[in-house]
């Protein structure tokens, strides 16, 4: 799907000592995007099952306090990250913006998804020659 490999060139292959921070910056620009889009309560809505996602699927990288109250905020998750490695911390912010884009992606499609994160990433659409025809 054009989403997974749009969030996988975004985080994958992203320089050691800057990893985590340039991560959590999609973070942040993924976050403003959806906000103008759903609104406050729909971004936290698909952030708080998309922490409940990441903890049963990365148990233990020590999830399981976020996501549990409604105020659980991304600078929460910026810390809990910072007590980990770098390539840890990458694997969770992956894990969470995969999950996350799936469930919006329910919610509102995969095309306007797809958009959204192009958007927020300043990604140019695929060149159609170049795309692969039939995604999932």
């Amino acid at each position: 799907m054009l989403r997974e490999e749009l969030i996988k060139r975004q985080v994958s292959g992203l320089p050691a000592d800057r990893a985590l921070d340039k991560a959590f910056d999609r973070w942040q620009q993924l976050m403003n995007e959806t906000v103008s889009l759903l609104g406050q309560l729909g971004f936290d809505s698909i952030y708080h099952k998309s922490l409940s996602l990441a903890h049963r699927q990365l148990p233990a990288m020590g999830l399981d306090h976020l996501g549990k109250a409604d105020q659980s905020t991304l600078s929460e998750l910026r810390a809990a990250l910072a007590k980990q490695t770098s390539a840890d911390g990458c694997e969770v912010i992956l894990t969470l913006l995969l999950n996350f884009t799936a469930v919006l992606a329910i919610l509102i499609g995969d095309s306007l998804t797809e958009r959204l994160l192009q958007a927020a990433w300043g990604e140019e659409p695929p060149d159609s020659n170049n795309s692969e025809q039939g995604n999932d």
